[in-house]
């Protein structure tokens, strides 16, 4: 990786999987729209990731999963059950990541 170049796990599988697994077996929300495939959940996969790279907090990746609850049924989106979501996203994010944190960025 250059020097310059921005560490991203965009495209960490590992990653990607286990949050797309965490996305499917607990949130329920996208399902009441159509049954989507793995494939289907990358555009929220990859946000949460860049969200978590931003230096944001579990609070604003719960934020990001009501809101789009509430965007997809249409109505107010259950705020404990995406804050308690996203926790578990955080705790994967942080095991899973690929940053060397022993280096100054």
């Amino acid at each position: 990786m250059e020097e310059n170049q921005e560490h991203t796990d965009v495209l960490n599988q590992d990653l990607r999987d286990m949050l797309c697994h965490i996305l499917q077996s607990q949130w329920n929300v996208i399902e009441v729209e159509n049954d989507l495939e793995p494939h289907e959940y990358d555009w929220y996969v990859t946000t949460i990731i860049k969200i978590f790279e931003r230096g944001k907090h579990t609070i604003d990746v719960g934020n990001f999963l009501m809101e789009q609850e509430t965007k997809i049924l249409e109505k107010s989106g259950d705020r404990d059950k995406n804050h308690d979501i996203a926790n578990k996203l955080s705790f994967t994010y942080h095991k899973l990541n690929t940053k060397d944190w022993s280096k100054e960025d």
